[in-house]
């Protein structure tokens, strides 16, 4: 049907270096003046057209020849048009000529591999299940050659023939080729079309990963902390004695959990941790903190093994509201939007399980605030006793000790009741000021002597 229109539209063509063009193409063969391509796999058509009017015709087309011989098109949301699309579970740039794994896809590879190097036995349906997605990976990502199957498909051979709860042993031999696939998936996420033509060796690069985490208390009936990374997420219930915990100390521990459970799934790639308080965002930029227990919890998190393999891969940025949607609903245990949320953007919700290692840390911190508040000592009153009534200063000590408390807050970078950051306000002789920044200290300084 193509083909013959196609005639038609080419006859008419007179422009000198297209026609110059086509006759070259034909002297290749036949069929290879076509200015179109369309490939199928089982019922997934995948075609590609030069032009718009020639795109706009095969789709005319395309419905005409489906209604003729009754086939049903897929529902909208599996079809693709445009010079972008999935197929198959992969991203094709046609303009750019790249074929890409979707990072979701990667990332549960690598997963995967690292299960098969750090367990030494694994359920023959696992396993098997584990060895198809690879298969099917294996000739879309540049440097993975067939010499990375060898040796892997040895419990499939076992006699007699595993059942699919069996567990079967992996050996050297095994683990060492599941390193050589993590090598180059954690470099590598693709190949260009021109690869097919002109094998090339992939250059190893350092791909970006961005974590995101959150800690709920209020506006939710299920608060708790939760994380999410490409589909992959994970949400901690808190109950008791954790809800009376300040909300910067749990935004602090979800960050801890979100790189326990991730790093797996980003080592050796630049990390940048992602979340909705900007309390731990200063924190960590500085170095330092006031607050006692989040003096607690940024030791424990620095002593991470999985910190310390990042060590300058990792970044902290602050990500709140519309930036971090996934960390809010993983967090408030709001897991039918989060999914919404995945469907949006293309991906499969996973989600994962929290080690018992990493909520160590949660219950550390509840033993440090029960062992900080008994150490405070209680206010001791003599009842009848009249209150302390401070003695008269000048204007000028008053002033002078009002700009000494407040240099000394803002230093401390204390946070507000919502965790979303430093926050102060000073009200002098009826004039209400506030700051987010250190930076303005100085103007504020001076606004304060003007006025007493």
């Amino acid at each position: 049907m193509f083909d013959r229109e196609e005639v038609e539209v080419l006859a008419e063509v007179v422009d000198p270096d297209q026609l110059e063009y086509l006759a070259a193409r034909r002297a290749l063969g036949v069929h290879e003046d076509r200015l179109y391509e369309i490939s199928v796999y089982t019922d997934d058509p995948f075609a590609v057209f030069v032009g718009p009017d020639r795109l706009a015709r095969a789709i005319k087309l395309w419905h005409r020849l489906c209604d003729t011989i009754g086939i049903k098109a897929a529902i909208p949301r599996k079809r693709g048009c445009g010079v972008a699309l999935r197929w198959l579970g992969l991203d094709f740039l046609l303009t750019e000529g790249v074929l890409l794994i979707p990072e979701n896809k990667r990332l549960r590879a690598i997963a995967d591999l690292e299960r098969i190097v750090s367990d030494d036995y694994l359920e023959f349906g696992e396993y098997r299940s584990i060895m198809g997605f690879l298969v099917h990976l294996r000739p879309f990502v540049l440097g993975i050659d067939k010499t990375l199957l060898y040796n892997m498909y040895g419990p499939f051979k076992a006699f007699p023939a595993p059942l699919a709860a069996t567990r079967v042993r992996k050996t050297a031999v095994i683990k060492a080729q599941a390193r050589r696939w993590l090598g180059i998936l954690r470099s590598t996420a693709g190949m260009r079309f021109a690869s097919v033509l002109k094998p090339t060796v992939p250059v190893p690069s350092v791909l970006t990963n961005h974590l995101y985490s959150d800690a709920a208390l209020q506006g939710t009936g299920r608060p708790g902390i939760g994380g999410y990374l490409q589909g992959f997420y994970w949400f901690v219930l808190l109950e008791g004695a954790a809800r009376d915990l300040p909300i910067s100390v749990l935004e602090f521990i979800a960050i801890a959990v979100n790189v326990i459970v991730f790093e797996p799934f980003v080592r050796d790639s630049d990390t940048v941790l992602c979340t909705d308080s900007l309390n731990c965002v200063q924190v960590l930029d500085a170095g330092r903190s006031k607050s006692p227990l989040m003096q607690h919890v940024h030791v424990q998190f620095m002593a991470l093994p999985e910190v310390q393999s990042m060590g300058a891969a990792g970044l902290v940025r602050h990500r709140y509201g519309p930036g971090n949607p996934c960390g809010d609903a993983s967090s408030r245990g709001k897991i039918a939007e989060l999914h919404a949320f995945c469907a949006q953007l293309g991906v499969a919700p996973v989600r994962l399980d929290v080690p018992a290692r990493a909520m160590v840390l949660l219950e550390s911190t509840l033993m440090a605030a029960a062992a900080l508040a008994l150490a405070e000592p209680p206010v001791q009153r003599v009842e009848n006793s009249p209150p302390r009534v401070p003695p008269p200063q000048s204007r000028a000590a008053r002033g002078a000790a009002h700009v000494t408390q407040v240099m000394q807050t803002c230093a401390e970078r204390s946070h507000n009741s919502m965790g979303d950051g430093p926050s102060f306000v000073a009200a002098t002789h009826g004039l209400s000021m506030s700051t987010a920044t250190d930076d303005m200290m100085n103007v504020f300084s001076e606004a304060t002597h003007t006025l007493f």
